[in-house]
């Protein structure tokens, strides 16, 4: 074949190729625009989750900002206290999958009637980009009893549309926020010592059980088993209400009488101390390795075991410093039950043993 007619067909294939795919496109586009706007379509199309900055949230008397910085997401509105990335992920992909069931109106006069207004709306979610530009949102209305969905829109278009799946937006700042500050395995505890005026203390969990003792246990007594076990969760599972730093007055706030000491098997200590100020109750928290860090010889051999055992020293060490870091310079507040717990006193914790039986005459005679 010649080079010529070799040409020929080249460009012939060049323009068929660039027909069919003209096609495609116009093909694709007229379904996109009818799914977009009909059932099953997508209320947020091709929104670069990437080039979000900012999220305003609206719902019931709330109105706040969750802002990024340094690549992470903040509340600064709780002296830019960390968000809680699972939570602002759930956010952006409930918004991205409200599904339409299709269009109610195009005309905003009748965005009121439908709860689709800044004013009147059920809730509201605004994306940023670095600019401060509103990239979209999404409103989402009242019921439609009729069709049994939402109403909803984007914040940017005119398009109203009923939906069988609106997103439940968070309408509370807290709830952007991780509650739990700490929760370790039981297993991995040493023990875990209570200190207030009144008392000091530790508890240790049986091996192999769940169920706990204390350190002293007075002659004639024994621990109850859900008061004890409520102490030792003191130390165990740490959790805030709410963010006090930049919010309360901590002049008077002492922090040395009430303390939960959490030491490790791996050699770590977490330290929590508590305060009470004007009816409500603060914490502060801290980790620390307690012990000297073993020497890795390279000249000798170490087995297997040896060398796991000098790595989750050199973990728990990295583990604390992280810990202390994140939390060091925070005040948090704490639930009242918080800190009834750990103002409890050792013999609270106890029980009475049961009082043997008395033998008697009978007794003695049938023996």
């Amino acid at each position: 074949m010649s080079e010529k007619k070799l040409a020929v067909l080249a460009i012939i294939a060049a323009i068929t190729l660039s027909i069919s795919i003209l096609q495609s496109k116009m093909s694709q586009t007229k379904t996109g625009s009818t799914k977009q706007a009909g059932a099953g379509g997508l209320l947020i199309q091709g929104l670069d989750t990437s080039s979000i900055e900012s999220i305003q949230i609206k719902a019931g008397d709330e109105d706040f900002k969750i802002t990024k910085q340094n690549g992470n997401f903040i509340i600064p509105s709780k002296a830019n206290y960390p968000a809680d990335l699972s939570a602002i992920n759930d956010l952006i992909t409930s918004c991205l999958d409200i599904k339409l069931k299709n269009l109610v109106t195009s005309n905003p006069e009748n965005f009121s009637d439908l709860g689709l207004t800044d004013e009147n709306a059920n809730s509201l979610v605004r994306f940023f980009d670095k600019d401060d530009k509103e990239m979209t949102g999404v409103i989402v209305g009242n019921n439609s009893m009729e069709t049994r969905s939402k109403f909803v829109r984007q914040t940017v278009k005119n398009e109203a549309y009923a939906s069988n799946k609106a997103p439940y937006i968070r309408p509370q700042m807290l709830q952007y926020i991780n509650k739990i500050i700490l929760e370790l395995e039981e297993d991995d505890i040493a023990k875990v010592m209570i200190q207030n005026p009144d008392d000091t203390y530790s508890i240790r969990k049986n091996e192999g059980e769940y169920t706990y003792q204390l350190d002293a246990t007075p002659e004639g007594r024994t621990a109850n088993k859900y008061a004890i076990q409520a102490a030792y969760r003191a130390g165990q599972k740490i959790q805030l209400t709410d963010i006090a730093t930049g919010s309360v007055d901590i002049s008077g706030l002492d922090f040395t009488k009430y303390n939960v000491i959490t030491e490790m098997d791996s050699g770590m200590i977490y330290t929590f101390k508590y305060a009470e100020k004007d009816g409500k109750y603060y914490m502060v928290c801290d980790a620390m390795f307690k012990e000297e860090l073993p020497v890795f010889d390279t000249s000798q051999q170490h087995s297997e075991d040896e060398l796991k055992a000098i790595e989750a020293k050199y973990l728990a060490k990295d583990t604390a410093a992280a810990f202390s870091a994140k939390h060091k310079s925070w005040i948090y507040e704490v639930g009242k039950s918080t800190f009834d717990q750990i103002s409890k006193k050792s013999e609270d914790l106890l029980d009475k043993l049961p009082e043997p039986k008395e033998e008697t005459a009978e007794t003695n005679s049938n023996g």
